[in-house]
């Protein structure tokens, strides 16, 4: 088993290691990427409950109402 310096010179290393993909793309890229914990076989909320379907739905379609910073129902496509 490595020593406690060891492994901190391990985990720092790996953790630069990881950032540098990120860093290397710059500014100019603007792409998000979603890895979802299950596969999305139903895209209707209502016939399903899985938090998938609700997870997507939140992403791909806006709603009339959303709730600001203090949890207030504000309107978001809808217009007052």
């Amino acid at each position: 088993m490595p020593t406690t310096p060891m492994r901190l010179l391990t985990a720092l290393g790996l953790a630069a290691l990881s950032v540098l993909p990120a860093a290397a793309q710059g500014e100019a890229s603007r792409t998000l990427r979603l890895v979802p914990h299950a596969d999305l076989s139903i895209i209707d909320p209502h016939f399903s409950g899985v938090y998938i379907t609700r997870n997507f739905g939140y992403l791909v379609y806006d709603t009339l109402l959303a709730l600001d910073h203090e949890f207030q129902p504000r309107p978001q496509m809808l217009d007052i």
